[in-house]
């Protein structure tokens, strides 16, 4: 649901001679992610399950999540605000 409407985003400000490195560019961090997700997420709720963990919070995948949420929101308000700051 997330990736077209960012494809449709980011191919907004790209301009049209750079529109297939952004699809490539889009499309190898759409593949990473999925390689890389599954590794962090099932290490971190065997982490957090283990019998010798020291909390048990089979909900740690959800919070590491969240907690990744609002990095990436506070990168792109900043973001938001430092070229609302430039000039044009």
């Amino acid at each position: 649901m997330t990736t077209p409407s960012l494809q449709a985003i980011a191919s907004r400000a790209t301009p049209a001679n750079a529109q297939g490195e952004l699809q490539g560019v889009m499309a190898s961090l759409q593949a990473i992610a999925t390689i890389a997700a599954p590794l962090v997420m099932t290490n971190t709720f065997a982490a957090f399950t283990a019998p010798d963990a020291a909390i048990y919070l089979p909900g740690a995948p959800f919070l590491l999540a969240a907690l990744l949420m609002v990095i990436c929101v506070t990168l792109h308000v900043a973001g938001m605000r430092a070229r609302a700051g430039k000039p044009t």
